[in-house]
């Protein structure tokens, strides 16, 4: 016996594993479209504080907010795993698929023979698991490969000891590992709703494009969570919408003047990526809803908006230059970027709001 659930690899957002793995399958279906248009507008750039960061992110969703998977309830039914799951794990995960739910499994990389881990340390991460075939003894999986996500094949074996080696991590180490089922870890499956929403909530979208052109930073320090609720503090700094590009400029830069290496060790060039996802984002959105009557998308405004992705992916250029080739007049290029996507976005985000208004006024009709 054999089967495969349907699986989109081309959602648009690739820089979030975990995302990326709830958006796949559901993305597959046209009936979930409108729920994705209203989403995942709003990025969030963030630091932690150290010599000169400790980390650094682009979100569109605080990934360390316990109430995460409240977000996809809408369109997603979930069921997590019993424990007596756990010692037939292939079993229980072939009999999810055949009632059409996608497995998502927490497993160590380590016995993942396809995995850049394998047998070399161990490491834990989730695994989309769509379809199965009985007779070879495989599972289907997600897989991102050369930056790009594809599918490939596990062996029923591999599975079976990554599952079972990240259990016993989770067991061993429960205080570093407890998180995890935030993330539906160790064993969850899903499907969609058999009813989901048939038209996009239009005012949603215009807030999201608002909170954007508004944009805001904020300054977090808060104390360690090492059980206790005490330890050292931490400070963070957080910039929202366009206030990322001054985040970008007059503190982002600095940081790789001094330390190029940088911007491949805390993730730097992967969140310009996701900007650039962001932007071409809003703008099939806005071909979305034009293509559907909902706003009249004008050619002024998309001529913006290619500009301003394409003055985004200059900027993704220039700063893998500058990683391999570090000097001032690299930065200077990625400084005087900065300020004209700004700018770019200023005018692009202006634009989507006033057709995203005009729409959303003629749905209550004129006087």
């Amino acid at each position: 016996m054999q089967k495969i659930l349907p699986i989109n690899l081309n959602t648009g957002l690739t820089t979030d594993c975990w995302h990326f793995m709830k958006l796949a399958p559901l993305l597959a279906d046209d009936r979930y479209v409108p729920w994705f248009v209203e989403r995942f507008i709003e990025l969030e750039m963030g630091i932690w504080e150290g010599d000169p960061i400790q980390d650094f992110w682009i979100q569109y969703y605080r990934l360390e907010h316990y109430d995460l998977e409240l977000l996809y309830q809408g369109v997603l039914e979930f069921e997590h795993f019993e424990q007596r799951d756990f010692s037939a794990i292939v079993k229980s995960t072939v009999d999810r698929i055949s009632q059409g739910g996608y497995v998502l499994l927490g497993c160590d990389n380590y016995y993942i023979r396809k995995s850049e881990y394998y047998q070399k340390q161990h490491c834990m991460h989730e695994y989309l698991l769509f379809g199965f075939n009985q007779q070879e003894r495989f599972f289907h999986t997600l897989a991102m490969k050369g930056n790009r996500w594809t599918t490939e094949t596990v062996s029923f074996d591999e599975i079976e000891q990554g599952f079972q080696s990240g259990l016993n991590h989770m067991r061993g180490d429960f205080v570093g590992h407890y998180r995890l089922f935030r993330f539906g870890m160790p064993a969850t499956s899903f499907k969609g709703v058999p009813q989901p929403k048939s038209r996009p909530n239009m005012y949603k979208i215009l807030e999201s494009v608002e909170n954007c052109l508004s944009g805001g930073t904020r300054h977090v320090v808060m104390g360690e969570k090492d059980g206790t609720g005490t330890g050292p503090p931490k400070k963070f700094v957080e910039w929202s919408g366009m206030s990322i590009y001054d985040g970008l400029q007059n503190r982002i830069s600095a940081c790789i003047e001094v330390y190029p290496s940088l911007l491949m060790d805390r993730s730097i060039i992967l969140g310009i990526k996701k900007l650039c996802e962001n932007k071409r984002g809003i703008f099939s959105r806005l071909q979305y809803l034009d293509q559907h009557h909902y706003i009249r998308l004008q050619n002024r405004h998309i001529e913006m908006l290619n500009e301003l992705c394409g003055s985004l992916d200059k900027l993704l250029l220039l700063l893998i230059v500058y990683h391999h080739r570090p000097g001032s007049e690299n930065l200077r290029l990625i400084k005087k970027r900065i300020q004209l996507s700004e700018q770019l976005e200023q005018q692009a985000l202006k634009g989507a709001f006033q057709v995203l208004y005009e729409g959303l006024n003629r749905t209550i009709g004129s006087c």
